[in-house]
């Protein structure tokens, strides 16, 4: 598990959270991010089959991108949080296993790099604009593997 926190100054020795609690979800896998532009690096490790959230994107972010990065096959799994439906990765629609380029969903332009299976496995999201969804980042480990996302 990561956890990241933003902290502002303490005033009048009170430290205070950039972010009020209700703009993310904290739970055991959950990565809380700074509410201006902001970087972010996971490491991770899954069993086959085994699929870790990394964090609820909000919507109104603006010109996403994710790299993945692994030594056996990660895949992508990135999900729209309203329908709970994968969106992007290996077996979502629209944008499948074969990726896509600028492929519109739901006022979101989503361009992907397509599964990558072969090591070192590589796939890159990126969805330019806002996001007029939220989003669930996620990856599934189709094998053992180990890697990490650049956000």
């Amino acid at each position: 598990m990561v956890m990241l926190t933003f902290w502002r100054p303490p005033r009048l020795g009170v430290a205070e959270h950039l972010c009020r609690t209700s703009e993310y979800l904290p739970n055991p896998n959950s990565v809380v991010i700074s509410c201006h532009p902001s970087t972010l690096s996971v490491k991770m490790s899954l069993k086959e089959g085994e699929e870790m959230t990394i964090i609820e994107i909000p919507a109104g972010t603006k010109d996403l991108i994710i790299d993945l990065f692994g030594d056996e096959d990660f895949d992508t799994h990135i999900k729209d949080a309203t329908t709970g439906e994968c969106i992007i990765g290996y077996g979502c629609d629209p944008c499948n296993e074969h990726g896509c380029k600028a492929l519109q969903y739901s006022g979101m332009t989503l361009t992907f790099s397509g599964d990558s299976y072969y090591a070192p496995v590589h796939e890159k999201t990126e969805i330019a604009g806002l996001l007029t969804r939220p989003l669930i980042i996620a990856v599934i480990g189709h094998s053992a593997a180990s890697g990490h996302m650049d956000m």
